[in-house]
């Protein structure tokens, strides 16, 4: 945590005061591996931006669940029991999908009540520090407006959306109808 704080200091100081300073980080439970305490930040910068990358949370759980199980457990097993603990999905993929990267015409499996609960224990922590919402636009049309809506609604209007490759018009008209209720 000390790092973490530590390396936003400075750039802090590295910044003209003009400047606002909004590092991104992961979301509840994730920042805690990396050090990234919201609450300290907070007092530093002048927004937090939660990575809401939905499409990487299933490939967390599963790089967890091989090397937690170690051969002792079924990683399937371990993964589902990560769901609960990261708080990633409602229900685990099915079996023969399993907990793999979605294609980016597969719906990704976090629900808006995951996302929603990130950024209200972010918004907590960060205390009246602003918190944005970094969405994704990876997936298919209304699953990206669908995971929007959530970040959306959950941060109030602090959102961001990622990955400029992957919007389209649909997506671009879609997101500008939903933002513009």
């Amino acid at each position: 945590r000390q790092l973490s704080l530590s390396i936003i200091q400075q750039y802090r100081k590295a910044l003209p005061a003009a400047f606002d300073l909004v590092p991104q980080a992961f979301p509840p439970p994730f920042n805690l591996l990396s050090g990234f305490d919201f609450s300290a930040a907070s007092k530093v910068v002048q927004g937090i931006g939660v990575k809401l990358y939905t499409m990487h949370w299933p490939m967390i759980a599963a790089g967890y669940a091989r090397s937690m199980s170690a051969g002792k457990a079924s990683a399937a097993e371990v993964a589902e029991a990560l769901v609960t603990a990261l708080d990633i999905c409602d229900d685990p993929p099915p079996a023969e999908r399993g907990f793999t990267y979605p294609e980016p015409d597969e719906n990704h499996t976090a629900s808006a009540g995951n996302i929603a609960r990130k950024i209200a224990t972010a918004r907590q922590q960060a205390s009246d520090c602003p918190v944005y919402a970094f969405t994704h636009a990876y997936g298919p049309c209304t699953d990206v407006v669908r995971r929007a809506q959530a970040a959306w609604e959950a941060s109030e209007g602090n959102m961001w959306v990622n990955r400029y490759g992957y919007l389209s018009n649909e997506k671009l008209d879609a997101l500008g109808l939903m933002v513009s209720r």
